[in-house]
């Protein structure tokens, strides 16, 4: 029985802890500037740069590989349940287990991503960063801005077609992409 006393406890600092983790990460995600000046521009910067020195050599996302172990990992709980369900092995205490090992994973899961991401949405606007004053949006203008768009990637397309040019591969676009994205972030740092 006091094994089971220090497991309760244990499970009860465990949640009351990842409480507390959560209750900071709100707070501190409450206020934009706090998150532009030490999380978005600091901390995630030198962690988004650790992470990809480490795994930027992949072509593929880990978080993707990370989203399918998790799916699988869900199945295969899922189909652990049905079997118990099935075999009528379910009592309360299964039930109480289950119900401390969602709660936990949901609060890790939630405090992962915000670590990792998550944060970022609470970011001041980029409107409020360039200081642009914001006015009702226009259907008419939208479309207005729809066919000037339209009208310039077509003639691109003709200006290359008239000098016989050959489509720029995905590998100049990307070149040409970051040095326009350093560009701008020399002007703009909170765009980094």
């Amino acid at each position: 029985m006091k094994l089971r006393n220090t497991v309760t406890k244990l499970r009860l600092v465990w949640i009351i802890t990842l409480i507390g983790i959560i209750l900071l990460i709100k707070v501190f995600s409450a206020n934009s500037q706090w998150v532009e000046a030490l999380y978005s521009t600091k901390l995630y910067m030198a962690f988004a740069y650790f992470l990809r020195l480490i795994f930027g050599w992949l072509p593929f996302s880990l978080g993707d590989i990370f989203y399918i172990l998790v799916i699988v990992w869900f199945l295969w709980k899922l189909w652990r349940f049905s079997a118990k369900l099935f075999r009528r092995q379910l009592n309360k205490r299964w039930f109480a287990n289950a119900g401390y090992s969602m709660v936990i994973t949901a609060m890790l899961v939630y405090i992962i991503f915000n670590i990792f991401w998550g944060i970022n949405y609470n970011r001041k606007d980029l409107a409020q960063q360039l200081n642009l004053q914001l006015s009702k949006r226009d259907t008419a203008d939208l479309i207005t801005i729809e066919k000037l768009l339209v009208l310039k990637v077509n003639a691109s397309k003709t200006a290359l077609v008239n000098q016989n040019a050959s489509y720029p591969t995905n590998k100049e676009l990307f070149k040409r992409a970051f040095t326009c994205y350093q560009q701008a972030e020399k002007l703009y740092p909170f765009l980094s």
